[in-house]
């Protein structure tokens, strides 16, 4: 498989209405994401109007006076609506969306490709950052990765990799440091079958599968459930030294994250 086949490159784009069968991928829903300016929100009903991935890609968030914050991004999946109620991970903030608006005007609904601002009631600039993902409140929402478990394959590394190793992954808008905790398995790039259990080290050319520590809060997906947050190139001496997807993530507790007073009143609404 090439390395581009492997992130997820020329990939099949779906068109036509935003219906739950227009996300559906190989059979199956996607469960529904929604990504700000950081990442994604989820539904895993699969029953509702957000059904299916809402991926926003974060790039800025901004305090503006008279309004107040307001994360920027892209729409995925998936929409985006006034009124829902959404959790930030990995750090379990849950608050109200106020408003959307794109190009200066409001909007009701917003849809994968819109490039959107969205205004958060009770949240301050300083706590939201890039790399974040937000989900539906209600649906089994987004929570911080513990560890994971991924396919890696080396392109080029000078030397060899081994348990300990601490590069930067690119995943999604999020760049951080994250160890290579244990090398599971050496395998066949192409057919995936296991070649050596344990290896000591691999080195350039080598495909395994590894378990990740990262060293801050980070929010992945496994790459089956959510391919924009499921893919990653590992960075190291200011090149990409290897490139990897996400087969399984290990949860951390999601329990006693904030929830702002505009959550907690429109969640009574509801």
């Amino acid at each position: 498989m090439s390395v581009r086949g492997l992130l997820g490159f020329h990939r099949e784009l779906r068109r036509g209405p935003l219906t739950a069968t227009a996300l559906c991928d190989d059979g199956e829903c996607i469960s529904a994401k929604l990504a700000i300016d950081f990442h994604l929100l989820r539904d895993e009903t699969r029953k509702n109007t957000f059904n299916g991935l809402g991926s926003v890609d974060r790039k800025d968030v901004y305090k503006i006076g008279g309004i107040g914050t307001v994360p920027v991004g892209r729409v995925e999946t998936g929409v985006l609506k006034p009124g829902m109620v959404v959790t930030f991970a990995p750090a379990g903030l849950t608050t109200e969306v106020k408003s959307v608006e794109m190009h200066h005007e409001a909007l009701q609904e917003a849809v994968p490709g819109d490039n959107v601002g969205f205004n958060v009631k009770n949240v301050s600039v300083k706590e939201l950052r890039r790399g974040f993902v937000a989900g539906d409140s209600k649906s089994n929402p987004p929570k911080g990765a513990a560890d994971f478990t991924a396919q890696v394959i080396v392109l080029n590394h000078p030397g060899q990799i081994s348990n300990g190793y601490t590069p930067v992954l690119d995943c999604h808008t999020a760049h951080i440091a994250c160890k290579f905790a244990e090398i599971k398995e050496k395998c066949d790039r192409r057919t995936g079958k296991t070649t050596e259990e344990n290896p000591k080290s691999i080195k350039s050319g080598d495909a395994a599968i590894v378990t990740l520590v990262p060293s801050k809060p980070m929010c992945v997906e496994s790459f089956q459930e959510f391919p924009p947050l499921g893919r990653f190139a590992v960075r190291d001496m200011r090149q990409t030294v290897a490139v990897g997807v996400i087969k399984a993530v290990t949860f951390k507790d999601a329990s006693g994250g904030k929830v702002t007073k505009a959550a907690e009143k429109a969640q009574k609404k509801k």
